[in-house]
This record gives C-alpha cells, structure tokens and sequence, in this order.
C-alpha cells in the first residue's frame, strides 16, 4: 500500500449512472482514497456520485463533492476555488469526462459537433486552465487525463468527434506535460481499451441494433484475450501509479524514471510488421533522454516477444533521469515517428505508466518484470 496521506486529489468527474459496477472516475477517487489522498470531486450531477462518496466514507477516506459542469470555465474555478479554500493544495488531478456521440462528418450537426469537443476536450483544457498554475506555485503535482483507444485508432463504429477529442487529449497531454516539467509538474494520459462500465449499457442503446448483451459480445471479439477490462484495471494500473508514485518518492535519493508501455497488437497485424516494429524501436536508443541507451522491450514470461505477441501484453520499458527528459522522450519527433507509424495504428489495449526507483535498483527492477533485450 502507498501512503497518500494528507494529498489532495482533484477528481472531475467522479459520477456514474446507476449503481451497477464503478465508472472509471469512481473507481480512480476510490483508489486513491484508499491509499489515505483527500479526494475533492465536481461532477455534473451530485446524485450520481453518492456510491463513490459513500463508499469512500465508509472505509474512512475523506470526500467532497460539488455539482460542477465541466465544460463551463466558472464552474470549474469555483470547484477549485473550492478545494484550495479548504485544503490549500491540489497534488492529484484526474480528469474523466467524457460522452460518445454517433455520427460522421457528412452526418453529424454543428452542435453535436461543438458538444463533444466541449465535453470530451474542453473539460480537460478547463481543469487543467485552473489547476496547473496552483501546481507549477507547489513546484509539485501529477495530471491524469482519461483518454481511449478510439483516440488511436477506429474501433468500428461512426463516432468521429469522440475520436478527434481524445486523440487531441493525447497530443494536449504530450505538449502540456514538457512546457510544465520544469516546475515539477507531470502530465500523463491514459489510454483504456474496450471496458466493461455502467456507459456501456449508454453505448449500446446507442450504437447496437440488437441490445446490450450481443453489444458486449461484440466488443469482447475485439479484444484478443476475450475480455474486456474495467474501471479498477484504468484505476490500479494506471491512475495510482502515475498519480501516486511520482508524489511519493524520496527527492534526496538518485531516483530514475521508468517508462513502460504495455500493449497488444492487433490479432491482424502479421509477424512481419511485428519485426519491423521492433526494428525501427532501435531508433530510439540513440535519443539523448533515454537513459544510458537504454530500451528493453519483452514482457512477463515472454521470451520471444515477436512470435508470441498475439494475445499477450507486450512492455517497452525506458529509463530516464528525470521526469522532464521523459517529457523530451515522449514528445521528440523521432518517438512519435515510430510510435504513430508502427504502434498507434496496430495495438490495442495501450496502458502507460511511470515508476520511479533508486538509480543502484534498476536492474534488479528490470529483472522482477522479467523483460528480455
């Protein structure tokens, strides 16, 4: 267990319909709470957000919500207003708004246009507008965007807006995250892959002809393990440990920052571009911010990452000596070269999460995820 106590998380968008399994915000703030951070938490209804709440009180975490429409900037300053008039800091910022609209182009309205860039983009911009000038003064702080996998590639259905807005919370996160490295500040994006929420009863009144259960079984077919995720998958393998290790760590010690990608690729993609994949990855070994040339790529038990791929988490693995020269790495020419011609358009299921271990730990961490060069 990491000890949180007395962080100050900010969750937008802690809410969710109905009180059937946990949305992904919900199960972030829960996460976080459990690990002793204060959780402060707008949400456009505060009905919808009475499970978190309780369930956060209940095991003796401390919770306030207030109504706050994301997409609107003098709601949200008020919501920040509002933590810093009562905690004096925000550490953690979770932003996990978002709404699919179905429609093309040629199809969809001005205004449905206009609603989804505001509540799937603005809502990240606003919450960000508030916050970052609160953590760059602390010289402290960690953001995490809620992004999807409908931002890297199309997942085969017409909801264009959706897609451009979370693939701009890509690109905002990347350019954000360099231009607030210096002051101490992290930006990180997480990318969840086909999930099984309480939305996605939403969805498939939406985009499914023959209900919500064929809907299920249509999206599990996309996922090579059969399975959809959750939101404790997005909340404990990505929110905890790019929120909580980062504020967690000893300044005093020589501490290294560990980038790792985990992802599948498609059950279509053939072993050769796998190969060409792995190849073109050699590239980034010689950027100037991947520590001592180095970059692993491997995985738990996979000894032969190219002919074993196919329905397997696959890891690259970075080291770095600071969280600003992460910042150069991800956002250099050269990586996004790479990432956007061999690895956005292939994987799915894309995870990425930071550590950071003492330097003389290195190995030994490399070794523990059993990753071969």
């Amino acid at each position: 267990m990491l000890d949180l106590s007395h962080k100050v998380a900010l969750v937008v968008g802690l809410g969710q319909s109905g009180t059937e399994g946990w949305g992904i915000g919900a199960a972030c703030a829960v996460t976080l709470a459990r690990q002793g951070a204060i959780i402060f938490g707008g949400n456009r209804t505060v009905e919808s957000t009475t499970k978190t709440k309780q369930t956060i009180e209940a095991e003796g975490g401390q919770c306030d919500i207030l109504a706050t429409d994301a997409t609107d900037s003098a709601s949200v300053k008020a919501l920040v207003d509002a933590c810093m008039a009562k905690h004096g800091r925000v550490d953690i910022l979770v932003t996990s708004v978002g709404q699919s609209q179905p429609g093309d182009p040629g199809s969809m309205t001005e205004d449905i246009w206009d609603s989804q860039m505001a509540i799937n983009l603005k809502s990240v911009y606003l919450a960000c507008h508030h916050v970052l000038p609160i953590m760059a003064e602390q010289k402290s702080g960690s953001v995490v965007c809620i992004s999807s996998i409908a931002g890297l590639r199309y997942i085969g259905k017409p909801q264009v807006a959706y897609n451009t807005a979370k693939a701009a919370i890509l690109q905002f996160v990347k350019a954000t995250a360099v231009i607030y490295a210096a002051n101490g500040v992290r930006l990180n994006a997480v990318v969840p892959g086909l999930m099984d929420t309480p939305y996605t009863k939403s969805l498939a009144a939406r985009f499914s002809k023959n209900g919500y259960e064929e809907f299920c079984r249509t999206r599990e077919g996309q996922v090579p393990m059969g399975k959809m995720g959750d939101a404790w998958d997005v909340a404990n393998a990505s929110v905890l440990r790019k929120a909580a290790l980062h504020l967690n760590n000893n300044p005093k010690k020589a501490m290294t920052v560990v980038h790792i990608v985990l992802f599948k690729f498609r059950s279509d993609v053939d072993t050769s571009h796998r190969e060409t994949f792995v190849r073109e990855l050699k590239t980034l070994k010689d950027l100037p911010c991947v520590k001592n040339q180095r970059l692993v790529v491997g995985g738990p038990s996979i000894t032969d990452p190219i002919e074993r791929s196919k329905g397997f988490q696959i890891c690259l693995l970075s080291f770095h000596d600071s969280p600003a020269a992460l910042a150069e790495y991800q956002a250099s020419s050269e990586h996004h070269r790479v990432t956007s011609q061999y690895l956005w358009p292939f994987a799915e299921d894309v995870t990425r999460f930071d550590f950071e271990v003492d330097e003389k730990d290195e190995d030994t961490f490399e070794r523990s995820f059993g990753f071969s060069t």
